[in-house]
């Protein structure tokens, strides 16, 4: 079967199975499989394929189909420009993430101590280390997600500090220095929500998701144990749940920050709150 076949029939197959954007899905599968850019594949639609080149695209589709996420079957994936590591154990990076990199770039000092907490794959303190060249440390308690961590600094040659520990035990905070910026994407989603979610969120690790019965345990932990931690003047940037702006807010508020702003993301749904320490 000649390969501009197999990318029709994928495509389908993919379409048919409830997964939207097929046609994009099924270029990305097939070069993938094929070890093949772009490019090389679009020339090489005539070619026939071996039986043992289209078992191995099929066993790629029948793992997607049912629900495994593309990222994982690519291997790595591309946030704010650069490309990371993922896989099972990590949670992938998403587009509206980048929310919380555009609000900290507007409130940066001049080469700031920034510190990532809940750091996953640390597409944010990399991002954050190259973006504003800034001291940067990520920390992370899930050692499969560490060692993605750790591969990802490598890949992007980047100067961060990754650290293994619970940002919510106190001894967390011995590892590293005075802030002028604590971010963090926790886990943020209802326990009870969880079981909704899609079947590709599924295979995501659900420590990475669950932010208990009401999703705020970690913005609760966090900002009660680590507003000492920032150097006055500092901030604290949350990514949320576009229902938790305004409880996050008042978290914040609590705790003494001033100046708590709501950002939307490119979708106009709140997905970062921050505010500052005096």
């Amino acid at each position: 079967m000649k390969l501009k076949e197999i990318r029709k029939n994928t495509a389908k197959l993919l379409s048919e199975n409830g997964i939207e954007a097929s046609a994009f899905e099924a270029e990305i599968i097939l070069q993938t499989a094929l070890e093949m850019d772009r490019t090389t594949l679009v020339m090489r639609l005539e070619d026939e394929l071996s039986a043992e080149q289209v078992e191995g695209i099929s066993t790629i589709v029948s793992k997607r189909v049912e629900g495994y996420p593309l990222q994982y079957i690519v291997g790595s994936w591309e946030f704010y420009g650069r490309d990371f590591v993922v896989g099972e154990g990590v949670l992938i990076p998403r587009a509206d993430t980048e929310t919380i990199i555009d609000t900290a770039k507007k409130l940066a000092l001049k080469n700031p101590t920034v510190i990532d907490l809940c750091s996953g794959s640390g597409c944010i303190a990399i991002t954050l280390e190259k973006e504003l060249n800034a001291k940067t440390f990520a920390l992370e308690k899930s050692e499969k997600a560490f060692e993605f961590l750790k591969k990802n600094i490598s890949l992007n040659e980047s100067k961060v500090t990754p650290v293994l520990c619970d940002v919510l035990d106190e001894k967390s905070l011995n590892n590293v220095p005075q802030a002028d910026i604590v971010v963090s994407n926790p886990p943020y989603i209802r326990t009870e929500e969880i079981k909704t979610l899609s079947k590709e969120v599924g295979f995501e690790p659900e420590m990475a998701l669950d932010g208990d019965s009401d999703g705020l345990k970690f913005y609760r932990g966090i900002t009660r144990l680590w507003k000492d931690k920032i150097k006055n003047g500092g901030y604290l940037v949350y990514e949320i749940g576009y229902t938790q702006a305004q409880e996050a807010s008042e978290i914040l508020a609590e705790n003494g920050f001033t100046d708590v702003t709501i950002v939307c993301d490119l979708s106009k749904n709140p997905r970062v709150v921050y505010g500052k320490k005096n």
